[in-house]
This record gives C-alpha cells, structure tokens and sequence, in this order.
C-alpha cells in the first residue's frame, strides 16, 4: 500500500518538514530517510507545518510562528529553502496553524485579536488569504477564544477549528484560564457562517490538535488546565467528533491518561486502518486508537515525543522528538521497525511533522 504511479520506494524519496530547535536557534527542517537535515533558520519560533494540497509538484510547505507569532514562513520540502512569508496584521497574533482550501488557492490561519483595553481582545479569528500574494482576503470570528489547529473537511467547504478557549493576558502570552470557552466548530469557508458547534463536560479541557479520518470522523488532541482546577483527579485527553456528529472521549484505563501529564501534544490518522496515534511529549509515549470502534489499541514510549505523521511510502505512522529521533510505527501491531529508524543528531525536532511530500530519486 502507498506508493504511487507504479513507483517503487526504492525510486522515491519521501520528505517532512517540522519546526526545529538548534543551538539556541529556531528554524525549518525537512527531513527524509538517509539524507541529513540543515535547519534553514527563521529567527522565530515555529510550531505547525501544513501542505498545499494543489501544489505537490512544488514541494512546498506553510510553517506558522509558535502563538502568539506574527508571521508564517513558505518552504521547499526537498530543498529545505524558503520561499516566501508574510506577517501577521496590526491587533492580530498567529495562534500557530493554518491550512489549504481544496483548490490551494487560499489560506485558512488562526489567529487571535490582540488589542488590550478593546472590547475584542482575545477575539478568535480565521484570516484567509491568498496563496501566492499572501494578501488577506476576508477575515471571521471562530466562535471562542484562541483558534489553534483548523483543518479542511472532506467536503471541501468547511473548516474544522479547535478553539482552546482561554483568553490572552495583557503580554500577549501568558493565557487566563479561570473562564475557558473551548469548542470544536464547522465553518462554511466562503461565508464565515459557524454551521456546527460542540463541547465537552470539562470545562478545562482545551481542545487543541486535530486529525480527519477518511470517513470524516475528527480525532480531538486534549490539554488540561491543571492550574485552574481544584482537584488531581485524572481527566480524559482524546475526544472523536464521528461522522454521525456524536463528540465525546475516547476511552482508556485512568492511568493512561494520569501517566500523559494533561497533555496530548499532536495527532495524526492512518488512512487505510483508520487507527488514529496520539502523542505525549510529557508522557513519553504515544496511544494509538481505532476511531471508528473507539478502541484503544495499544501504546508505544519514547522519549519526549510530540511530532507525528505518517509514511505513505512504508505504510505506518513516524514519530519524532527533540532529540532528533524519527520512528516509524506500524499502526495494528504498534511495534517499531527499526530498520527504519533515523537520528538527527544537529536537530531537535520540536511539536509538529507535517504530512510527507514524495518525489522520485533523481
């Protein structure tokens, strides 16, 4: 399974891209199996990294500044170059994600009003923009407070927005989490209009990271504000919108979710087995459930792992951490082949991998 126009791996290279941390410094890496990786540096901190989905020939992938950030940055996947970036509009912060209309002509970005003092502040937003100018075409409030991941349904109409719901301090970092809105909403991309809004019972479950099945379920990466809550009691981290528009918890043992720390970090879905992987980075490990059954399969640990994707070309899962470290997993049997194992030792991968682009060797 994965390959593509009759190709074989063995004449495809497969490449991703993810935010890094390098001596003290921040950049842009992309990464494919037996290649060593050069951050091109980005003097910012950054944090999600999306695809064009029209755009494969060029290679290109978006990385957005770590929230509250103020540009995103366009990088050639293969080459590791960049290739364009824009900036953030006055009284507006990035919250970190953004991803492609189904014809890639537009941007979808989350993003946050910062205006102390104004009745708006902590507003979120949706900015889109056009992909080649990266000028701001419209804009729409999300719903709640502090837009993080958005991704593009399968219709290829509406936007799925995972609102963290706590509101900025006065710095513009700091985040007040003694009243949280937090909400997983469906917007109409063209019109703004929010046609689907759901919540869960833990008022101080941030929802947070996303991931769409291929029957359109939506996996839901949880962070707990502990700092907040007055007790220790262990609250679930993974939530599934199914395609039938039921949202709740996926299931597993209380120490599982006491050992994540109240915190999932990334979230990434295999396609042909429909097994979705979670990851905790203060847990040092990743959960893997079947979406459709809400089953929990099983669990994998490594050291500080956040950033997950998949390999179309070797069918599994990769995880990666700040130490440089890529893993690929098999998503039934939850076990590493560590033929494919690969280190990094100049870089520190840091939350997010992006989906692969593959080209031919050559």
């Amino acid at each position: 399974m994965g390959l593509s126009s009759g190709a074989s791996s063995d004449t495809q290279i497969e490449y991703w891209g993810s935010a890094v941390l390098s001596e003290d410094q921040t950049g842009f890496a992309s990464v494919s199996r037996n290649q060593s990786a050069v951050p091109e540096q980005t003097v910012f901190r950054g944090h999600g990294v999306c695809l064009n989905p029209a755009g494969k020939e060029s290679h290109s992938a978006l990385m957005m500044a770590r929230r509250p950030g103020s540009e995103g940055i366009l990088f050639n996947l293969v080459t590791g170059q960049e290739s364009g970036r824009f900036r953030a509009l006055p009284e507006r912060q990035f919250q970190g994600h953004a991803c492609y209309s189904a014809d890639g002509t537009e941007i979808y970005v989350t993003q946050t009003v910062f205006s102390p003092g104004s009745p708006d502040h902590g507003k979120g937003m949706i900015s889109v923009r056009d992909a080649d100018s990266f000028n701001q075409l419209r804009e729409f409030e999300s719903g709640d407070p502090e837009p993080h991941e958005v991704l593009l349904m399968p219709d290829g109409i509406h936007i799925v927005v995972a609102n963290g719901g706590r509101y900025p301090g006065v710095d513009g970092r700091s985040n007040d989490a003694t009243e949280m809105s937090s909400s997983l909403v469906l917007i109409n991309s063209t019109t703004g209009a929010i046609t689907e809004r759901y919540t869960l019972d833990e008022p101080k479950a941030s929802i947070r990271h996303l991931a769409i099945s291929a029957q359109g379920s939506v996996v839901v990466a949880l962070q707990v504000q502990r700092q907040a809550m007055n007790d220790s009691a262990p609250r679930p981290l993974a939530a599934v919108l199914t395609e039938k528009r039921h949202f709740d918890y996926l299931p597993a043992p209380e120490n599982l979710w006491l050992g994540a720390h109240d915190y999932m970090g990334s979230v990434a879905v295999h396609a042909p087995t429909g097994i979705a992987c979670m990851t905790t980075p203060k847990g040092n490990f990743a959960a893997f459930w079947h979406v459709t059954s809400k089953t929990l399969l099983g669990y994998f640990q490594m050291h500080d792992v956040c950033g997950v994707s998949v390999s179309t070309l070797h069918d599994c899962f990769v995880l990666s951490n700040s130490a440089g470290e890529l893993r690929f997993i098999d998503p039934v049997s939850q076990q590493e082949n560590t033929a494919l194992r690969q280190s990094y030792p100049n870089l520190r991968f840091d939350n997010h991998l992006s989906q692969p682009v593959i080209t031919l060797k050559g």
